[in-house]
């Protein structure tokens, strides 16, 4: 069984939203769903990746919960990429109201 740490994208995304049942409910699945994600590590559905972005004001992207095969996924992002400074991290959002975020 793979344990997800702390600062791993999902784990930040449940803590901004207020907890599994919150996020169960922004994206229209089981609690388990979300602890099975949590207890083996599994990948998250593509559809959800996004749904989690938003519900997380960008705090915590697709590419964070899909390191390995974002591109494939979403090659608009890559393409996208070399134009565009980096985007904060979730650890620099963390501290900054949603409201607020759209200005960063």
């Amino acid at each position: 069984m793979k344990h997800l740490t702390p600062a791993h994208p999902l784990e930040v995304a449940i803590s901004r939203v207020g907890g599994v049942s919150k996020l169960a409910l922004v994206l229209g699945v089981a609690q388990s769903t979300i602890s099975n994600w949590r207890a083996r590590g599994t990948k998250i559905d593509a559809a959800h990746c996004v749904s989690i972005e938003r519900a997380t004001c960008g705090a915590i992207t697709r590419r964070e919960l899909r390191p390995d095969d974002w591109q494939d996924i979403w090659p608009e992002l890559a393409v996208a990429e070399p134009a565009q400074t980096p985007a904060p991290t979730h650890a620099t959002l963390a501290a900054i109201p949603c409201a607020q975020q759209a200005v960063v």
